[in-house]
């Protein structure tokens, strides 16, 4: 299987939230939850463009009422902005609401809260992100692979080696894309 450009793989929990908003409302709510739909796919099409503007909305968004969706537009607006580590905090906020019991969102945002991480060049907080991610996603291979260059970021190599290992032995058919890391 080919490695998830990290674009694609923002794009795919952009969706993916997208849909909670609208499985979360019950059926009396269609409405509301079409719209926050709507609200969640334009605010973030808005970071793109504009991310000052989409911070600004999803701020907004997020005080009244917004939750989670207004919570990672705002996330996705920082990153834009090159605030990595202001993105990365509000990233982990935001996996800690989703709760442990969210398998599916959180660690797809724990993911997008450790790449934060590295891009603020905070390592031992990515290592820690990426860490709760493998946790509730056991077996994923692309957390391994983040973490392990988490690990080589903070010096810890033996740990990056085991971490690629780890990779390589859940996905041999990668091996070209993760390199085995041999001593």
């Amino acid at each position: 299987m080919a490695e998830a450009h990290p674009a694609r793989r923002l794009w795919a929990l952009t969706l993916a939230l997208a849909a909670a908003v609208v499985l979360a409302a019950p059926a009396a709510r269609a409405q509301d939850a079409a719209a926050g739909r709507a609200r969640y796919l334009a605010c973030t099409a808005l970071a793109d463009r504009t991310p000052e503007s989409a911070l600004d909305e999803a701020v907004q968004w997020r005080d009244e009422g917004g939750g989670a969706p207004a919570r990672h537009c705002m996330a996705l607006a920082l990153i834009r902005m090159g605030k990595f580590a202001d993105a990365a905090a509000e990233l982990d906020t935001l996996a800690g609401r989703l709760g442990k019991k969210n398998r599916r969102l959180r660690p797809a945002v724990l993911d997008q809260a450790g790449q934060a991480w590295l891009r603020a060049q905070k390592p031992r907080k990515a290592i820690a992100a990426f860490t709760g991610a493998i946790k509730a996603q056991p077996g994923n291979v692309e957390y391994l692979i983040y973490r392990a260059l988490a690990y080589a970021a903070q010096g810890a190599y033996w740990d990056a080696v085991d971490d690629l290992n780890d990779a390589a032995d859940l996905a041999p058919d990668r091996a070209d894309k993760i390199g085995r890391a041999h001593v």
